[in-house]
């Protein structure tokens, strides 16, 4: 029997255990997510400190390239033309030294960011950091081709450089590996690490270091537009207004290519083997292109580094391609035929090397920025052509193109040449150094024999040193391109055979007097003429000559002829006759035409020695650059009669107008102006005068292999037109070191640094 109430009191005490249950298992809830908290709290401090660190990182690369720039462009005004992060005067210094095998430790002051700012949840205050960066010299066969360095395959590819010195040919000058680690103290017992890695390169932002170079302001009408092969970049400064930006035309055939496989074969009359222009062209190094297998060597092209450049707005059109006319091609050129086979096989890039255009195009790229005719395309590395127009501010080195988009560099711009700092490119450097030329009619002036700089004008006739003799007193130079007839190969100045010779004295950039001269057709002077060394063919090639102190000795591009030619500057066409030039000079028109009407190339003393035109080489040896600087004063390559074919034309042309080219014919070398027409060119204000008939022309990009050596005598190369030269990573070629916990680091780019 149960006796009433016995089952309450079995009971009593279970609730104050259930309490004290409770109370543990929500003390031991609290622990725990007080634990998970302050878990919780140091994960976010870590992933915070994580953030930091990265952005340290990133300071410390942007430090190292600010130190590089410094270091480049101190070394051009020290020594323009040698340059370089290896063996310069200023070059980046390392503790050890810097080399090519492995990463150094830079060598840079205040690498540590101070604790400062405003509270935040980790200890009240911006724990700063720091920041450790290293460099590691580029070899060229890194750069060219990945495959020498193993079958790793980690290493860049696609990159052509500047081999750093005569005595120093295997490194690059303008290539360093740049390793930027950053440090941040996170949470107590925490630090973190971040690691990034890029290739940086310097840039020559002259005109001359690229193929097209056009400036138009705005409006309707295209910088560049018409029918035409472009083999080689083209660079459109352009203004947010200008719509469309590009426009080509002409088909498959035309268009933009990234090598000089469509120059070959190029002859003279009769399909003279020794005349082809390849002979007179240094071969570009080879280099692997992007998604190529390069083993063993295979695959190992020339390129051009063919870039389309287009400052502009994207709400306009940028580039239109016409008719099936595409930019770059989808194969490697492998045609046997293609270069010169005395060097070795050579074979072309297809794919361009990239394509800036704006403020980058969304994909498709369709809707504005380009517009696409029949089966028009474009061919570039990754298939990417969404990438922005490079060098926005602050890298930006072109004087006044965000302000005052109409205002471009020119030659009444300011500049610094050889360390010197000059108001006007035009007046205060190139005209005071060359008044004394005497280029007009009658007969020079007695002056001094000693040349002086007076009051704006270089006492520079009767110049000692030259070969003239009676013809400097009878004739002047400028009388001869002045004419409607212009320079051809008939009689000048009365002479029988057509010749003439000009000594005179300008100022070079180093500031010392210098004696040159000018020469047409030296063989047929009278005997008081020097005779010697007499350039190659001679008696069928009429021949134009540049030399110091005297035609005998051709100068090259480091010490170009100042020419101050105050007419029109015109090679007057002469029925089944090509002309040729050697020696180098810039000759500057400021208000007056530009015509070239037969062809020109440089002199080949040996083209059948193998390998030919050695020590003859365009334009590293012979360089003509013609400049006309002011509007309304164009430029016309084989632009004015069908009936006067110009086969080829080799040299650089730069005018503050347009340059005009109707007819078919090889423009070889480099070309910058206000705009550039070309046939059916449907331009309406500033292409007057470019029909659609009789062919379409083609431009070659040759430029020089080493970019240091473009004259430091030519307009808006740096002052406020900007620096000489920019730099900047290499696209493709940034990447985080992505590293475990206690990982360190690879002493080469390979491993968790490498390229894949």
């Amino acid at each position: 029997m149960i006796l009433p109430g016995s089952g309450l009191r079995g009971e009593r005490g279970s609730a104050l255990l259930i309490s004290l249950v409770m109370i543990v298992i929500i003390t031991i809830l609290g622990l725990a997510l007080f634990e998970l908290g302050q878990f919780e709290g140091q994960q976010s401090g870590a992933s915070l400190g994580d953030a930091r660190a990265f952005e340290v990182a990133q300071a410390g690369l942007e430090r190292a390239i600010r130190e590089l720039q410094n270091a480049i462009l101190a070394d051009e005004l020290a020594q323009h033309g040698s340059e370089s992060w290896v063996d310069g005067p200023n070059r980046p210094t390392c503790t050890p030294a810097c080399e090519t095998a492995v990463y150094q430790p830079m060598n840079l002051a205040n690498a540590t960011l101070p604790v400062a700012g405003a509270a935040n949840p980790l200890n009240g205050q911006d724990p700063g950091g720091s920041f450790t960066v290293e460099l590691k010299q580029v070899l060229v066969a890194e750069a060219n081709n990945p495959i020498s360095q193993g079958t790793g395959y980690t290493y860049p590819y696609g990159q052509e450089c500047i081999k750093s010195a005569p005595a120093n040919q295997t490194v690059c000058a303008n290539l360093m590996f740049v390793r930027s680690t950053g440090i941040v103290a996170g949470p107590p017992g925490y630090t973190a690490t971040r690691t990034v890695q890029a290739l940086v390169k310097a840039y020559s932002t002259s005109y001359f270091a690229g193929g097209l170079t056009a400036e138009k302001g705005g409006g309707n009408d295209p910088a560049i537009d018409g029918r035409v092969l472009i083999a080689g970049s083209v660079h459109i400064l352009g203004s947010s207004s200008i719509n469309p930006a590009f426009q080509i035309d002409g088909g498959a055939t035309m268009g933009m290519r990234n090598s000089w496989f469509d120059l070959w074969p190029d002859t003279d009359l009769g399909g003279v083997l020794g005349d082809r222009t390849f002979y007179r062209i240094t071969p570009r190094q080879l280099i692997c292109p992007t998604g190529a297998d390069c083993t063993g060597g295979a695959n190992l092209v020339e390129s051009l580094g063919a870039e389309m450049r287009i400052f502009g707005n994207i709400s306009n059109i940028m580039a239109n391609l016409r008719n099936n006319t595409n930019l770059g091609i989808n194969t490697i050129q492998t045609v046997s035929s293609y270069g010169d086979a005395t060097v070795g096989s050579r074979y072309g890039k297809g794919f361009m090397d990239g394509v800036y255009v704006a403020d980058g195009c969304p994909m498709p790229c369709t809707s504005q920025s380009f517009t696409f005719g029949g089966s028009s395309t474009i061919y570039v590395d990754t298939n990417n052509y969404t990438k922005p127009y490079p060098y926005r501010p602050p890298k930006l080195p072109l004087k006044y193109q965000l302000s005052t988009p109409t205002n471009y560099p020119d030659t009444t711009n300011d500049i610094a040449i050889n360390g010197t700092y000059y108001t006007d490119w035009e007046g205060a450097f190139f005209i005071d150094r060359t008044l004394g030329n005497a280029l007009l009619s009658g007969a020079p002036a007695t002056q001094p024999a000693t040349a002086t700089l007076t009051n704006g004008s270089l006492n520079s006739v009767n110049a000692n040193g030259g070969y003239c003799g009676p013809t400097y007193q009878t004739g002047n130079f400028g009388a001869v391109l002045r004419s409607g007839a212009g320079l051809q190969a008939d009689a000048v100045f009365g002479n029988p055979g057509g010749g003439f010779c000009h000594t005179f004295k300008f100022v070079n950039k180093t500031g010392a007097v210098t004696v040159g001269e000018i020469c047409w057709r030296r063989n047929v002077l009278a005997p008081s003429a020097d005779a010697t060394n007499l350039p190659p063919n001679y008696t069928t090639v009429p021949t134009l000559e540049f030399g110091i102190p005297s035609c005998s000795a051709p100068n090259d591009p480091s010490n170009p002829l100042l020419v101050y030619h105050r007419d029109d500057w015109r090679l007057g066409y002469t029925s089944g006759v090509d002309y040729q030039y050697r020696g180098s000079a810039i000759i500057y028109l400021r208000n007056n035409d530009i015509f070239i009407e037969n062809t020109l190339q440089t002199a080949c003393s040996t083209p059948a020695v193998t390998p030919p035109c050695v020590g003859e080489r365009f334009p590293e040896n012979n360089l003509l650059i013609v400049l006309n600087a002011h509007s309304g004063h164009n430029a016309n390559i084989a632009n004015g009669d069908s009936s006067r074919p110009v086969r080829r034309f080799m040299g650089y042309v730069y005018s503050e107008s347009a340059i005009q080219s109707q007819y078919a014919t090889n423009l070889v070398g480099s070309l910058r102006a206000r705009q550039l027409c070309f046939n059916n060119s449907s331009s309406t204000n500033g292409c007057e005068g470019v029909g659609s008939s009789g062919g379409n022309p083609k431009f070659f990009q040759v430029s020089f292999p080493d970019l240091r050596k473009i004259p430091a005598e030519l307009p808006a190369s740096s002052g406020n037109s900007g620096n000489p030269w920019v730099v900047d990573l290499v696209p493709r070629f940034w990447i985080e070191c992505r590293r475990g916990p206690g990982d360190t680091l690879p002493t080469t780019p390979t491993g968790t640094c490498q390229y894949q």
